[in-house]
């Protein structure tokens, strides 16, 4: 009878992030990445700035590994990352004065599939239902859904007993009426994060990696051919002309990606490379 090979420990995973292994990384975003988005989503009520969020503190780990003294607190230092980029991602929106949920045009028509699985009906409908509700049952109710409406799984996510996740289950779901507890439960399954969510944290610390070979290559070669046009156009027609050039070119080589995440940092790789070449055009 063949075994099962036992999952790597946190503490594993850890220490070989730290030797740059993104292999080891990429099973610790998977294994907490429903964690930090359901966190998230609890915080903001929106469901695309869970995911941006997510995709930060993820991002911000990765650099700061070796900050983390203890790996067996891996799971608690993550969250921590998380709702301080929460609270200051909220503050900064009441200081603009914007509330939780984004405008119904701020969806772009590309976007990934994965990201349009709840309407924008349903994630208002969702958020109203949940707003109400004091932190300590909606975090619980938002990750049980998401966890297969497994009360080990959040006990053991979020650190709490058994008991206690019961507990705040039955008082979160006793403010929710009739068929609204429905619409949460399906829109929460629904809006759980997929592979997309992993790639797309991957393709970004590649390209913010100085070894990688993959998204930064692309970037790399399009943003040199792009800018070389631009420095020869600004010879003739000038600097303003030559930069346009180059924008134009950046958007040609994103039209171009596999996928709405590696459009996003083809861009991001093109911005940079313009504004580090702008004196020398």
């Amino acid at each position: 009878m063949n075994q099962v090979a036992p999952l790597p420990t946190d503490e594993y995973l850890c220490e070989a992030t730290r030797r740059g292994d993104r292999d080891a990384f990429d099973t610790l975003v998977q294994r907490y990445q429903t964690l930090l988005c359901s966190i998230a989503f609890s915080r903001t009520g929106n469901l695309a700035a869970s995911q941006d969020l997510a995709q930060d503190a993820f991002l911000t780990a990765w650099s700061r590994i070796n900050e983390l003294r203890d790996p067996s607190l891996l799971r608690s230092w993550l969250c921590g990352i998380l709702r301080n980029l929460a609270a200051s991602s909220i503050r900064k929106d009441r200081r603009r004065g914007e509330t939780a949920l984004i405008p119904e045009n701020a969806r772009s028509k590309d976007e990934d599939p994965e990201a349009l699985a709840v309407s924008r009906e349903e994630e208002s409908l969702l958020w109203g239902a949940l707003e109400g509700m004091p932190e300590q049952y909606r975090e619980p109710l938002v990750l049980y859904y998401r966890e297969e409406q497994s009360i080990s799984g959040v006990a053991q996510q979020l650190d709490l007993s058994e008991d206690a996740v019961k507990q705040r289950l039955s008082r979160g779901r006793a403010k929710l009426r009739g068929q609204m507890e429905q619409i949460v439960e399906s829109a929460l399954k629904r809006s759980k994060p997929k592979a997309a969510f992993t790639s797309s944290v991957l393709a970004a610390i590649a390209f913010s990696s100085p070894g990688n070979a993959s998204a930064a290559a692309i970037v790399t070669s399009a943003a040199c051919i792009g800018l070389g046009t631009a420095a020869s156009v600004a010879v003739v027609t000038g600097p303003a002309a030559g930069l346009s050039i180059a924008w134009l070119s950046a958007f040609a080589v994103g039209n171009n990606a596999r996928s709405p995440a590696e459009r996003r940092i083809i861009h991001a790789g093109f911005r940079q490379a313009i504004l580090f070449c702008v004196p020398m055009i």
